[in-house]
């Protein structure tokens, strides 16, 4: 029973952070370029433990922000997106077209300049989140919940700080 709850522990610990809100700041080595960011958790994992929870990340530096989003999932160019939907709203369809942009691996993708702002001035009003992201062949789903109380402070300071609006 002891070694039980020692592992339990351990498996505790070594968990991800799940359901964060954080702000962050880097300073590039190179250039001393200053990007600042939010960086949101799901409060869950993913269909397996390994996928972990998804993130959402909003940043900002030189006047330019970019939001992704990254699931434990492939999120790539599949032609199916993913699925949000903010407090208990209509769900909203995001299909692959001019609205996303993905990354080398297809597990993190940009949100492009309209969607872009729409959903930041979503995530800034709504208490919470639900994203939905299918598998590479469209079939499978994980679903993530976001809390979102205190994004929209993070956001301001995040957009004042590296020059966005």
């Amino acid at each position: 029973m002891k070694n039980l709850v020692i592992i339990l522990i351990l498996t505790i610990l070594a968990s991800p952070a799940i359901a964060e809100i954080k702000y962050n700041k880097t300073i590039d080595e190179m250039t001393d370029a200053e990007t600042h960011a939010m960086f949101l958790s799901s409060e869950n994992m993913g269909r397996y433990r390994s996928d972990g929870p998804a993130y959402i990340a909003y940043r900002c530096s030189k006047g330019k922000s970019e939001l992704l989003l990254k699931t434990g999932e492939y999120i790539g160019d599949t032609p199916r997106g993913f699925d949000y939907r903010f407090d208990k709203k209509e769900q909203v369809e995001v299909r692959r077209s001019t609205n996303l942009s993905s990354s080398t691996n297809n597990k993190v993708t940009f949100l492009t300049a309209g969607l872009k702002r729409k959903f930041i001035g979503l995530i800034e009003k709504s208490s919470t989140l639900s994203l939905r992201n299918y598998d590479y062949s469209g079939v499978s789903e994980a679903v993530y919940k976001f809390k979102l109380n205190g994004t929209e402070a993070i956001i301001n300071k995040v957009n004042a700080a590296g020059g966005c609006n």
